[in-house]
């Protein structure tokens, strides 16, 4: 079914995100986070550097999970020099929003992937957080009422809303879940009840897909506006401001809430959509570290078996602040690894014992930037002398 979103269903939007607490963890590690699309207005030179360094400015606000990164006036002649930093680009297309904010129109874009050691090294440079690289899992539902009753849209009835998603999750580095109308019928997702937020119902129906949160947004027909133009014309109208509803995020450590107005609803929605990005981010965020790299080894004693050995070395790997891992000694009673690491070695020592899977065999964490070598046993022989 095809739904008009003309002026009866576009002037009232509420956008609920309920987390599915009892659903698991299903985050995933974002891999795109040094490259950036720009959409280009002509194919020239000075179109293209302009391009480069939005491009930078664009893979600033995605590293550090702010959305105001590129706003920060230490950054203004780095952005400047951002063709400098570019490893490879190419001549790319993109769908965005048309004028309607219901179909999609083609534009060229610039494809850029930026040297990850440069633009880190300008991140500490300027002590700008960084949003972990494992990030949220976020479904995605949409549905309007029609006739008293709620209905799904998808990206075949209303692609505007949906090429907005794509584009947000790639620009600022989220996991994106979009359901078509056969996805909907075969996981039996009633919009009744996604309408209606019921929470046992979604995490019934949605129980087979691996993700962390939820985000409803639900179009309400407007019954006040007597104008003959449509509600897209009147929010384009610069005389009129258009109030659009509210996003409420709420999870167990999260609450957010934001108005949504203006006069377009893509813009006020991908407004919203960057605030709560900006919250989520601040959960996990740290600041790296404003000097080098800094090395360090690290002894782990009574490693069981070899698939202890993995198990320790796949979560060192997955930290954050780690820049490479080398094996230097594997002995029956012991192993010795060469660590890089970046924003300072109390918060790598943090990290290595709220692995679980450590013990410290250090007296203490005072003077620890001082040291060279850290030594861990194995908790599994935790009450072994």
């Amino acid at each position: 079914m095809t739904l008009p979103l003309d002026r009866k269903y576009l002037a009232n939007i509420a956008l609920t995100l309920t987390l599915l607490s009892g659903s698991g963890w299903a985050e995933q590690r974002i891999e795109h986070l040094y490259e950036a699309r720009i959409p280009l207005s002509a194919r020239d030179t000075n179109s293209q550097q302009e391009a480069m360094r939005l491009g930078l400015a664009s893979v600033m606000v995605k590293i550090s999970g702010y959305s105001g990164t590129a706003d920060f006036p230490e950054l203004a002649g780095s952005l400047l020099n951002a063709g400098n930093l570019v490893s490879d680009f190419g001549l790319q297309t993109m769908q965005l929003p048309a004028d309607d904010q219901i179909s999609t129109e083609t534009s060229d874009a610039l494809y850029m992937r930026f040297v990850s050691n440069q633009v880190d090294q300008l991140i500490r440079q300027f002590e700008i957080p960084v949003w972990p690289a494992n990030r949220a899992d976020i479904l995605f539902l949409v549905v309007v009422e029609l006739g008293g009753a709620p209905h799904f849209l998808t990206p075949t009835t209303h692609p505007a809303v949906f090429a907005h998603l794509r584009r947000a999750a790639f620009d600022r580095g989220f996991g994106l879940n979009i359901l078509n109308q056969d996805d909907l019928k075969s996981l039996s997702a009633a919009a009744t009840a996604v309408w209606a937020l019921d929470v046992p119902s979604l995490r019934t129906a949605f129980a087979t897909l691996a993700v962390d949160q939820i985000v409803v947004v639900r179009l309400r027909p407007e019954t006040e506006i007597t104008s003959e133009y449509t509600a897209v014309n009147s929010m384009n109208d610069s005389g009129r401001e258009s109030d659009f509803g509210d996003f409420s995020a709420v999870d167990s450590s999260l609450v957010f809430q934001s108005d949504m107005e203006g006069n377009s609803f893509v813009e006020a929605f991908g407004d919203t959509l960057d605030d709560y990005l900006d919250q989520l981010s601040l959960k996990t965020a740290f600041v790296a570290s404003g000097v080098a790299d800094t090395r360090v080894m690290l002894e782990i004693q009574n490693v069981p078996d070899f698939d202890s050995f993995r198990k320790v070395r796949g979560y060192i790997l997955s930290l954050e602040q780690i820049e490479s891992l080398k094996l230097l000694r594997l002995s029956k009673d012991k192993l010795v690894l060469q660590v890089e690491f970046q924003s300072g070695l109390e918060l790598l020592h943090t990290s290595l014992i709220n692995s679980g899977f450590l013990v410290s065999l250090d007296s203490g964490v005072s003077g620890l930037s001082e040291v060279e070598q850290l030594t861990y046993r194995y908790r599994s022989a935790a009450g072994q002398q």
